[in-house]
């Protein structure tokens, strides 16, 4: 809280004894007490750990001896404690809301994270014992470490998805039930904190690798078949589209605009067959994938904004901050040929900017011959024919 400790000391001391301190604050998260301040001190101090060693969770989630079994599932119970922590956080920060009042304005870090969470910061001079919760920054807080949690793709996580054993059925199941509370949750909160529960769904999305029959993930089922039910009311894909489109280039947050395609992509992919009794409406909006007709127009115009805007890179070249631009191009052209294939882009959309799709993938396949990799190639032969 003092600052006194370097970025290097604040790591050093995170990763001692298999990261023993993370280790224990989580468990602190997990333990079922009253001592509220001490568990909210402890989601502080693992988001501001977070905030200074970028790869502490992916680095955590594979230090334990049994595979990463042990810290995968502490990670995931700790999630599904943090959520519930959140709901009641969002139920007390309503209510006050509707009273009308504003507690006082705590932060607790230093001044590093004041800029990161975007916050005010509070009066120091002001006793510990006379400051209110300060509700709002506790569930900002929640969220910043729930989008740490999973922001960076860890090989070991996905590794125990895709193992389809015991414990993958568990994790798969409460992460699903994890998307489906956080997204029940975003419509009573600012738009800030709504658009951070989109960046963390699809965060924790780009653990799931799609299904080798159909394309579909688990996670993006449940976005598609939450938002298609006229039970809640949710619009989430507009957020979805937001979060894309301000991580253009060269405005990249690489692990946020990645997750970000992805889950796009896949939504196009998801399963929309218990769908259709809801509603006109709804199969209206689910008849060829998962967005309207207009939304599949934004994502059209994103698409080739983005191709222009991104420079051709050698796949092998990471002095763009080891930013994988190429990568982000191959990423788009995966989105693009789901759009063209799955969604009602040649149809209903009258394929949208075919001429310009056509011309930026061709110049792409043109770059990719000339450094002799064949990636972008073997797309553009998947759906060429569609683009005539």
């Amino acid at each position: 809280e003092n600052g006194k400790l370097c970025d290097d000391e604040i790591m050093t001391c995170a990763k001692m004894n298999y990261f023993e301190v993370p280790r224990f604050l989580l468990k602190m998260i997990l333990q079922d007490s009253n001592e509220t301040r001490l568990c909210s001190r402890a989601f502080r101090c693992l988001a501001f750990l977070g905030n200074v060693y970028l790869q502490l969770w992916v680095d955590f989630l594979c230090s334990s001896a049994d595979c990463g079994f042990d810290s995968v599932l502490l990670a995931i119970s700790s999630t599904t404690r943090l959520v519930d922590i959140l709901e009641e956080l969002v139920a007390v920060s309503t209510q006050l809301s509707a009273q009308q009042v504003k507690p006082v304005s705590y932060l607790g870090y230093d001044s590093r994270d004041i800029k990161d969470f975007n916050i005010e910061g509070y009066d120091l001079t002001i006793p510990i014992s006379q400051r209110s919760v300060d509700t709002d920054l506790d569930i900002m807080t929640i969220l910043l470490l729930l989008h740490q949690l999973y922001c960076h793709s860890s090989e070991t996580l996905k590794n125990i998805i895709d193992n389809k054993g015991h414990y993958s059925v568990i994790i798969i199941m409460k992460l699903s039930n994890t998307v489906e509370r956080l997204l029940l949750i975003a419509k009573s909160l600012s738009e800030d904190s709504y658009l951070q529960i989109i960046r963390i769904v699809a965060a924790i999305n780009s653990h799931f690798n799609p299904s080798i029959t159909d394309n579909q993930t688990e996670i993006a089922n449940m976005f598609a078949k939450l938002e298609s039910s006229t039970d809640y009311g949710l619009n989430i894909s507009q957020g979805l589209l937001h979060v894309l489109n301000e991580y253009g280039y060269p405005n990249l947050s690489q692990y946020d605009a990645m997750t970000a395609i992805k889950l796009c992509t896949d939504l196009i992919y998801a399963d929309q067959s218990d769908n259709n009794s809801h509603s006109s409406n709804s199969i209206v909006f689910h008849s060829s994938g998962h967005f309207y007709t207009n939304d599949i127009k934004v994502l059209v115009d994103i698409i080739t904004r983005e191709l222009r805007n991104i420079p051709f890179q050698d796949p092998n070249d990471t002095t763009n901050n080891c930013i994988p631009l190429m990568e982000y191009r191959y990423m788009y052209m995966v989105l693009a040929e789901a759009i063209i294939s799955k969604s009602q882009w040649s149809t209903a959309g009258n394929k949208y900017m075919n001429n310009d799709l056509k011309s930026l993938f061709e110049d792409t396949v043109q770059y990719d011959c000339e450094k002799n990799n064949l990636y972008a190639s073997a797309l553009i032969f998947q759906y060429k024919n569609l683009l005539e």
